[in-house]
């Protein structure tokens, strides 16, 4: 059963449900930056060359990009600030909100997680040395899906707002499909991101544009044309 299709049999969207999500994503975020600061402690206390640093800057960023993307889905379910509240803010939770799902999408671009995503198409006996240009064309083709869908959503409105939770939608459901549906290898923080932007859209009676990955994968052989 796909992670989706367990997650649509609870009742998430219920006072209860929600309630106990947030804790559960409290919980671990929590954790997160408990061992972020843990890590980088560690860190100090090391010798660190030039590589190293940038990989600790490079994930605690990342950890910090999840927890505030979290933290806003969070926030929205309590309540969608209004144009005039918008307004009123000093930053714009709109586009400060945005800036954080296109970092998020943008991972597609760095080498460590394509390299995590070619390995599990590796596993499969899909990849070869003869066809790695066409997973490497797949992963840049959803990042440019992604990156479009973003692009729409071009000013503060609720409409566009649920655009931005649809490209988290779209977003994880890829990371599913690439780790094929396995709950056990899919990190907590993309399980939590999908579960409030499906709350989201039951709570606000929105349809979710996203449509389902299909299964099917062809094995292409040879080089691209030239």
């Amino acid at each position: 059963m796909k992670i989706s299709e367990i997650i649509a049999e609870k009742d998430i969207a219920s006072d209860w449900g929600i309630e106990l999500l947030k804790v559960e994503i409290n919980n671990h975020l929590k954790k997160m930056r408990s061992e972020r600061e843990k890590y980088l402690a560690q860190m100090e206390n090391e010798y660190v060359d030039e590589y190293g640093l940038l990989r600790m800057f490079r994930d605690s960023a990342r950890s910090e990009n999840v927890e505030l993307i979290l933290q806003y889905l969070i926030s929205f379910i309590a309540k969608i600030p209004s144009l005039e509240e918008i307004a009123e803010e000093p930053v714009n939770p709109f586009w400060q909100f945005k800036q954080f799902v296109r970092n998020e999408v943008n991972l597609l671009l760095e080498k460590d997680i394509r390299n995590a995503i070619l390995r599990e198409y590796a596993q499969l006996g899909m990849l070869n040395d003869n066809n790695r240009w066409y997973y490497e064309g797949k992963i840049d083709e959803k990042h440019k899906e992604l990156i479009d869908m973003l692009k729409k959503a071009n000013f503060s409105s609720e409409e566009n707002l649920f655009l931005l939770f649809a490209t988290l939608e779209e977003y994880c459901q890829y990371l599913f499909h690439v780790r094929r549906e396995d709950i056990r290898r899919i990190r907590k923080s993309d399980i939590y991101i999908y579960q409030l932007v499906r709350c989201l859209q039951i709570r606000y009676n929105k349809k979710s544009p996203v449509q389902p990955i299909e299964e099917k994968e062809e094995v292409p052989g040879g080089k691209p044309d030239r």
